[in-house]
């Protein structure tokens, strides 16, 4: 008969892409355990946070940023539309008066238009990350901008590495990664709410130790960065620890 122990770990000590658990106990383990995450809840991931939510503009000769709200924008008229009210919300604050932008749509050609004050231009500038990298705009300045309306991808790719497990390898590179995970961007049809995902058919690994009272978990993305989800929203993993049984003859 196989031995299997299941535990919860919660992202309660850290953030929900990077996390701590702490056990009361030390966990000692006999040679031949393995580990695998059968299932996982996560909150919503954003394609806007505060690494790309910049939009910068040059008005009259004066350079300024404003900030997106972070979020989940599901294609290219309610991300323009959002930048667009931005916009719209920093020049009324402004002593010169100048026209709204609009956001309008044409659905003959599926274009989205973002139009502006003849005075007000954005700024984009390479090597620099800004809201419309999101769209992948051509970096110079622009009073106006035409792009056709795409939707965004909602399911990206991302890396769970745990601590206690021996190296695999991601190319040609050892590292500690337990699975990979297709985490869901925005809210599950469109309200506030966490996304599940499980494994049917979960990859075990070794572990590298014999004894542990911790283990920290990290979720990256395939740039290799820790990955910001919505605020308010822990990550839950249910762990499987499995030991063969060894048959005899």
């Amino acid at each position: 008969m196989d031995i299997k122990e299941n535990y919860v770990i919660t992202s309660t000590n850290g953030t929900a892409g990077n996390f701590t658990s702490n056990f009361s106990y030390p966990i000692r383990l006999h040679q031949g355990y393995k580990i695998a995450v059968k299932s996982i809840y996560h909150g919503p991931m954003f394609n806007i946070t505060n690494k790309n939510c910049n939009i910068y503009l040059k008005i009259g000769e004066e350079s300024i940023s404003v900030k997106i709200d972070n979020g989940w924008y599901r294609d290219t008229y309610s991300l323009f539309a959002a930048i667009s009210n931005t916009i719209n919300e920093k020049i009324k604050t402004l002593k010169e008066k100048y026209t709204d932008s609009e956001t309008t749509y044409l659905s003959s050609t599926n274009t989205v238009i973002l139009e502006l004050d003849d005075e007000i231009s954005i700024d984009l500038k390479r090597g620099r990350n800004d809201a419309l990298d999101l769209h992948e705009i051509e970096h110079e300045e622009l009073t106006s901008i035409d792009a056709q309306n795409i939707y965004f991808s909602n399911v990206y790719p991302a890396f769970l590495y745990a601590s206690v497990i021996e190296n695999c390898l991601i190319d040609k590179y050892g590292s500690r990664h337990l699975s990979m995970i297709p985490l869901h961007s925005g809210y599950a049809d469109g309200k506030d709410g966490y996304h599940y995902h499980e494994f049917i058919n979960p990859t075990y690994y070794n572990f590298c130790v014999s004894d542990f009272s911790n283990i920290t978990f990290q979720i990256r993305n395939i740039d290799g960065e820790i990955i910001d989800f919505a605020e308010g929203y822990n990550t839950f993993l249910y762990l499987d620890v499995f030991k063969p049984m060894q048959i005899t003859q």
